[in-house]
């Protein structure tokens, strides 16, 4: 049995990376992740542990004070309230709002481009824009 602190836990995408582990050998309920320093602890039967750096081998007492100290932090973090989750959704909503506005404005403006240049044209042309 092996106690292992992995560093750079997920990645950009969003996904756990176990730096080569198997994680069927994992023990159930061993593992502690930290969000916040994007790190984790566990326990696993794997004998063999891969070289990388992102892994460090625990003692069982540093495995325990590990998992406590993440586990106390998450109990002791107050939970959001509806209003705070509701604040946020808004948040994201009204940016997401003003960028497809920008994005819009920007084609609009490219438009108005386009319209004057062949207003442009026809004129050059002798052509009768109001036809």
């Amino acid at each position: 049995m092996q106690y292992l602190k992995i560093i750079n836990l997920i990645d950009n995408n969003g996904i756990c990376q176990y730096k080569g582990l198997d994680v069927n050998k994992f023990f159930a309920g061993s593992q502690m992740v930290n969000f916040e320093e994007n790190t984790c602890v566990i326990k696993t039967m794997e004998e063999e542990i891969p070289k990388n750096s992102d892994l460090t081998v625990l003692s069982e007492d540093d495995y325990i004070s590990e998992f406590k100290n993440i586990e106390n932090k998450r109990l002791s973090e107050k939970p959001k309230s509806e209003e705070e989750i509701s604040q946020e959704k808004q948040q994201a909503l009204n940016a997401k709002l003003l960028k497809d506005n920008a994005e819009i404005q920007i084609e609009l403006n490219k438009q108005k481009e386009l319209n004057a240049d062949l207003l442009l044209k026809i004129a050059q042309l002798g052509g009768n824009a109001n036809a």
